[in-house]
């Protein structure tokens, strides 16, 4: 199957509609694989296999110091939660060395994965047409290694690749396995590498630089999420309203969202514990989760509908059980938070920022135990690129 193509907006969004009419009543009710669902897993696309040619500094940085608390914003928090922000973390010449900052994904032992766009910036020589297609595809592939992995410690450059390979990175992804997941807007796909195993992805969902609404196709997907089971569930995305449901090895489960009009599903949070998928719905300035089917369970139930006077664009969620911690980009972007809330209650506990103010905002994770947040700022103006901020309970 091919990419839907669209000659006007007008044509494009009834084309929407159709086909949101279309798979909703195809509503797959279980995680059980079903035959006339064709197969998204494109491995014969393949991504080119040249050794990075560039590496970064990996001189050891300052060991971070806990700087001051922020205070919380105006209302009454359920919990005494503080975010503490590190302001000697780390040290900024070895950061600035990165371009746009558009992923990050915080690991066990101490270690931060970051996904960055080198010298491709969105918004310069870097739009889409009608069509969702890419404008300025000649420019190739960005020659820096975009994954870099560090020692959140000490700041040290533990390894980094993907050189020649990305075009616009965007969601990155650990399993519990360890393996990363990566999204590139441009590319319109999903990767997947193995842990450890980086010079080749193992899984490659989409189809190149070709976008769509059907079920070998993805539009600009911005984010993964994986259950400790293996099914996973990807966020499509600029140009689709949509979360896809698919298995370890790329056979597509299910499709859900598609009724509760979201606009640029931006981000997910799965937790685990609740069985609930959490979208970050970004211009609707709201948290959707939805019934993950992780317990056998129809999935795709719209549980909660988060809205909050505070949670301004939501471009980037995480949880750490059943906390969600939301990035939240005001009209001013000075004035943009985070914010952490019970997902269950639907109360918040705490709202946080860096001194500085954040410029622009992108994404946000949260150490495995919970202990550290990191967010990522893509403007130059930034005063740092990634804050760091310790949770204290």
């Amino acid at each position: 199957m091919i990419g839907f193509k669209y000659s006007s907006l007008f044509t494009r969004y009834v084309f929407k509609f159709i086909i949101i009419a279309v798979i909703s009543s195809h509503f797959v009710s279980s995680y059980e694989y079903q035959p006339g669902i064709e197969n998204p897993v494109l491995n014969d696309d393949p991504i080119d296999d040249q050794e990075p040619n560039q590496h970064l500094d990996t001189s050891i940085l300052q060991e971070p110091e806990i700087a001051r608390y922020f205070p919380r914003g105006p209302w009454d928090p359920v919990n005494e939660i503080q975010e503490l922000e590190e302001i000697e973390w780390p040290n900024q010449d070895h950061l600035r060395k990165l371009g746009q900052i558009a992923g990050l994904a915080a690991d066990k032992n101490d270690t931060l994965f970051v996904f960055h766009r080198g010298d491709h910036h969105w918004g310069y020589g870097y739009q889409f047409d009608e069509e969702d297609h890419q404008k300025h595809r000649e420019n190739g592939a960005i020659k820096n290694d975009t994954v870099i992995i560090m020692n959140t410690k000490t700041g040290q450059v533990i390894k980094s690749w993907g050189a020649n390979s990305f075009y616009m990175p965007h969601g990155i992804s650990l399993d519990s396995d360890g393996n990363v997941w990566l999204t590139d807007v441009v590319r319109h796909q999903v990767f997947r590498y193995k842990r450890d195993s980086y010079s080749k992805p193992d899984l490659v969902l989409g189809e190149a630089f070709v976008p769509g609404r059907d079920d070998r196709h993805f539009c600009m997907p911005t984010d993964v999420a994986v259950s400790t089971s293996g099914i996973v569930y990807i966020s499509d995305g600029y140009c689709n309203s949509r979360i896809l449901i698919v298995s370890s090895q790329g056979e597509l489960l299910d499709e859900i969202g598609l009724e509760e009009g979201m606009s640029i599903p931006h981000s997910l949070a799965l937790l685990e514990n609740e069985n609930l998928i959490c979208v970050a719905d970004r211009e609707n300035r709201r948290i959707l989760c939805f019934t993950a089917g992780l317990d056998g369970d129809k999935p795709g139930v719209l549980m909660r509908n988060v809205l909050h006077p505070r949670l301004n664009r939501i471009f980037s969620i995480d949880n750490w059980g059943r906390t969600i911690f939301a990035l939240g980009i005001d009209d001013d972007p000075a004035r943009s938070e985070a914010i952490a809330l019970d997902i269950v209650t639907e109360s918040p506990i705490s709202s946080f920022a860096p001194a500085s103010g954040f410029r622009e905002p992108h994404d946000l994770t949260v150490s495995p135990d919970g202990q550290y947040i990191y967010i990522s700022d893509m403007s130059p103006e930034a005063v740092r690129n990634i804050y760091k901020f310790k949770q204290e309970i």
